[in-house]
């Protein structure tokens, strides 16, 4: 059994009790959260389970997703790695990798804004490009995107645009599946009410709220993102409470009930709440620890190894 010190026993009791007095206090009325929603923000739908003759006709669904891992220590003594997956219904896949190790490119001949890109960066770039060859190369009806769509017109506005083209060309739905919501639209209209209340995440708000296979499209006036040419849903696809956010682009708005309706078809009822094309797609852009040190190990001499990449940390027991 752990030992566990005192300070720190006392501090996670503060914290279960801080949350648990928002809890009590906001959360564990969801009846009135719904009403709330109802009255002040949106009407609440009800997505339906397509047939499958329906689901044949939108012939192909491809989606997208990428992973990252870095091995080493502190910069520049370490190797990231990154992957992006596109797959189409079909089983045909689109793979994009990149390895960036900070030690060696400092005599590459990288351009200066290529120096200062981060891992959101570069994982998003190399996302939306595996994104648009997809479309130009499987010509899907919906293109799901595990994340918003936000941040690759943040990370790599160019190809953000290019996609964007592409989508109206091909005629191709881009979804954004968002799990982890980070936006505050209802603690903002409590805030735009006079209505004292705590300055939560939608997610919280969210939680246990709306009923399997509901969503409601966020209000322009609330949506930070609209802005940037963006429309947020905010739905549940399976039996679990959590809710995710669905984002499309907003020349698409009237393709938002169809992106819902077989987002909630491809979700089975005992799942994490997404369709399950991305969970698949996911598991494929896995980068495992055991896999980068493998590969490290096989390719990098013991004693480069040693010497530039294994950090002390990694030799603890």
């Amino acid at each position: 059994m752990y030992s566990i010190d005192k300070s720190i026993k006392d501090k996670l009791r503060d914290i279960n009790s801080y949350f648990q007095d928002i809890y009590n206090k906001q959360l564990v009325k969801k009846d009135e959260l719904r009403k709330f929603i109802v009255e002040n923000i949106a009407e609440i739908k009800k997505a339906k389970k397509l047939s499958t003759d329906e689901l044949k006709k939108i012939k192909n669904i491809t989606a997208v997703d990428g992973s990252f891992n870095r091995f080493g220590g502190n910069y520049p003594h370490y190797i990231d790695f990154y992957k992006a997956v596109a797959k189409d219904s079909k089983n045909d896949e689109i793979i994009k990798t990149f390895v960036d190790c900070p030690f060696y490119e400092q005599n590459d001949n990288r351009e200066d804004n290529d120096e200062i890109d981060d891992s959101n960066s570069i994982l998003s770039k190399l996302e939306i490009e595996a994104a648009i060859e997809a479309i130009e190369k499987y010509k899907p009806k919906v293109l799901m995107l595990d994340g918003g769509l936000i941040r690759y017109k943040i990370y790599a506005p160019k190809l953000f645009e290019k996609l964007k083209d592409l989508s109206i060309i091909n005629k191709t739905i881009v979804v954004g599946i968002i799990k982890d919501i980070k936006t505050n639209m209802i603690s903002r209209k409590f805030e735009e009410l006079g209505i004292n209340s705590f300055k939560l995440y939608d997610r919280e708000y969210l939680y246990g709220v709306l009923k399997s296979g509901e969503y409601f499209l966020a209000p322009d006036s609330l949506n930070l993102k609209f802005s940037e040419g963006l429309r947020t849903a905010f739905a549940n696809l399976s039996d679990s409470p959590d809710p995710i956010g669905i984002e499309i682009f907003d020349f698409e708005i009237m393709s938002l009930p169809i992106a819902i309706d077989l987002s909630y078809s491809l979700t089975p009822n005992k799942s994490r709440g997404i369709p399950i094309w991305i969970d698949i797609v996911d598991k494929e852009a896995r980068l495992s620890d055991e896999m980068v040190k493998t590969s490290l190990k096989t390719f990098i001499d013991p004693e480069i190894f040693e010497i530039f990449l294994n950090a002390e940390r990694n030799k603890r027991t």
